[in-house]
C-alpha cells in the first residue's frame, strides 16, 4: 500500500484526527524575543494552536506579524523564548542539539520562496543532498530521489541543471528535495512567491495532495488565493494569533490514508 503522494503510509499518518494520539503539531504558549535587554523586540506573544495529521494550515498576516518567526520555531530552527513546540508528542526543544538536528532531518521538510538549488548540481543531485548523511547505498539514494522527483512531476528533468528549467520546475524540484526524507510535516515559506499564477496553482495543488495523503502542511503566505487551498488559516498580527479560521474548502482525505499501488 502507498499513500496518495507515493510515500509509505507509516511515514505520513492516517490523515484522520484521533483523540487517543497526540496532535502532529502543538504550539504551547510560544513567545520569541530578539535584541538586547534594553531594546527587546517581541516577535511572538503566547501563541497556542494544534494541528492534526493531514491538516493543511496557512499562516497569514502583515509584514512583521511573526509569520516567519513562527515557522522557524515549528521547524526546530530557532528556540522560543518561552513555550514549547511538540511534534507528534515530542518536545522538540527539550532535545539536545544533535538529537534535534537528527529529528529535523528525519521528520520535517522545508520549502522556501528562494529555491536554494545548487546551480552546479543537476536536479537529481540537488534532491539527493539531504540523503548525504543517511546510511544508505548510493543506488537507494538515487532511487529515492528519482521517486521524489516523480511525485512532483519533474523526474524527466532529473539530469538538467537548475538554470535549464523554468521557475515552476525549480520550485517542484525544491519540493522533491524537501520530501526525499519522507517527512511527516512539511513547512513552506511563501512557496509561490516567485511563481506566475499557473505555476503557483500547480505547487498549491501538490501541497493539497500531500495533505490529502496524510502529511501535515504548514505554509506562510501573503496570498489569499494560495491560502484558499488550505483547510485552515491562522491569522497573526503584532506577534499574536488573532484568528483561527476554518476555510470552506476542506482537503478530502483518503480512506485509511493510502491507496493501492
Amino acid at each position: 500500500m502507498t499513500s496518495l503522494n507515493g510515500f509509505p503510509p507509516e511515514t505520513l499518518g492516517t490523515g484522520k484526527p484521533d483523540s487517543r494520539e497526540p496532535p502532529m503539531i502543538e504550539a504551547q504558549g510560544l513567545s520569541k524575543e530578539y535584541g538586547r535587554p534594553e531594546a527587546r523586540v517581541q516577535a511572538l506573544k503566547n501563541v497556542d494552536f494544534r494541528l492534526e495529521p493531514g491538516e493543511f494550515a496557512a499562516i497569514m498576516g502583515p509584514s512583521g506579524s511573526g509569520k516567519s518567526t513562527l515557522l522557524s520555531l515549528l521547524g526546530a530552527l530557532s528556540a522560543p523564548s518561552a513555550g514549547r513546540v511538540l511534534i507528534d508528542g515530542v518536545d522538540v526543544y527539550g532535545l539536545g542539539s544533535d538529537t534535534r538536528a537528527d529529528f529535523r532531518l528525519g521528520r520535517l521538510g522545508f520549502v522556501f520562496q528562494q529555491f536554494h538549488l545548487a546551480p552546479y548540481l543537476n536536479l537529481l543531485e540537488n534532491v539527493m543532498l539531504p540523503l548525504a548523511v543517511r546510511k544508505m547505498e548510493s543506488k537507494e539514494k538515487r532511487a529515492r530521489a528519482l521517486d521524489a522527483l516523480a511525485r512532483v512531476g519533474v523526474d524527466h528533468l532529473a539530469n538538467r541543471l537548475p538554470d535549464e528549467v523554468s521557475g515552476g520546475e525549480q520550485e517542484r524540484a525544491a519540493m522533491a528535495r524537501a520530501l526525499v526524507n519522507r517527512p511527516t510535516v512539511l513547512l513552506a515559506d511563501e512557496p509561490t512567491g516567485n511563481l506566475d499564477q499557473a505555476n503557483g496553482e500547480k505547487v498549491m495543488n501538490l501541497l493539497a495532495e500531500l495533505a490529502a495523503g496524510g502529511m501535515t502542511v504548514v505554509m506562510v503566505t501573503h496570498s489569499a488565493s494560495s491560502a484558499r487551498f488550505a483547510g485552515r488559516i491562522l491569522h497573526l498580527a503584532d506577534g499574536r494569533l488573532v484568528a483561527d479560521e476554518k476555510t470552506a474548502v476542506q482537503p478530502e482525505k483518503e480512506q485509511g490514508g493510502c491507496q493501492a499501488a
